[in-house]
């Protein structure tokens, strides 16, 4: 039972590792604080005095949850899956507007 749970834990870190940071810590729909800037740990780093903005560090310890991570990286895979789709259609009318173009100039 012990080596299935540490299985399991290692894939899920595993795909933690493989998503972006951005997306992974994306404001969850639920208004979860898997956003690091908008969890309770994060706090203000020490910027300088010509620094623009604040910066906010996580504290190590902040990680998302298992149920976050399996849920953003379904959300992700879906993404990826309509990126490609838009992708594909647009490739498919390039390459018709080519073949209209070479007909007409011959």
């Amino acid at each position: 039972e012990k080596r299935r749970r540490d299985n399991m834990n290692e894939r899920i870190e595993e795909l933690a590792s493989l998503m972006p940071e951005s997306f992974l810590y994306e404001l969850g729909e639920n208004g979860d604080y898997s956003d690091p800037l908008q969890h309770p740990m994060s706090q203000p780093a020490n910027t300088s005095a010509t620094s623009p903005t604040t910066a906010i560090l996580i504290k190590p310890d902040f990680k998302p949850n298992k149920g976050t991570v399996l849920a953003k990286c379904v959300e992700y895979i879906q993404r990826v899956h309509s990126v490609i789709d838009e992708q594909n259609a647009q490739e498919l009318q390039l390459r018709q507007l080519v073949n209209d173009l070479e007909e007409r100039c011959g």
